[in-house]
């Protein structure tokens, strides 16, 4: 027998290829615009609405990554954990260091900078 592959780059152009696809948001979306009938305005709401979720679905993604790497990082070296903690020595709730995954994740997704990470040196 013959197996084809079912990713054939002739039948599928690159930018469907690299896009990032959130198929049940997207499945999501046409059932909300099916059922609803949105008009123009409800349709622009709606797609702000769906863009929004992306970037906070990519963000919480970054972020999960992101706290991730300091759980696997060397015990000897230091984190941004042991950067950001409150100066107790202990490590901050699990909570807030999601919330400070959050931050670097829009952070650098939105592209304004990290105004409170600053350059030193010691004279």
């Amino acid at each position: 027998p013959t197996y084809h592959s079912t990713l054939d780059c002739q039948e599928r152009p690159l930018t469907d290829r690299l896009a990032l696809r959130v198929p049940q948001v997207d499945r999501y979306s046409e059932y909300l615009e099916d059922t609803l009938g949105v008009n123009s305005l409800g349709f622009k709401a709606l797609s702000l609405a769906q863009s929004l979720g992306k970037v906070l679905l990519v963000a919480h993604v970054l972020g999960c990554m992101w706290y991730a790497q300091t759980t696997l990082a060397v015990e000897a070296e230091p984190t941004w954990i042991s950067v950001y903690d409150d100066g107790s020595g202990l490590e901050a709730p699990v909570q807030r260091q999601y919330l400070f995954s959050i931050y670097w994740a829009m952070t650098t997704l939105s592209t304004v900078g990290y105004g409170d990470i600053t350059p030193a040196n010691d004279r």
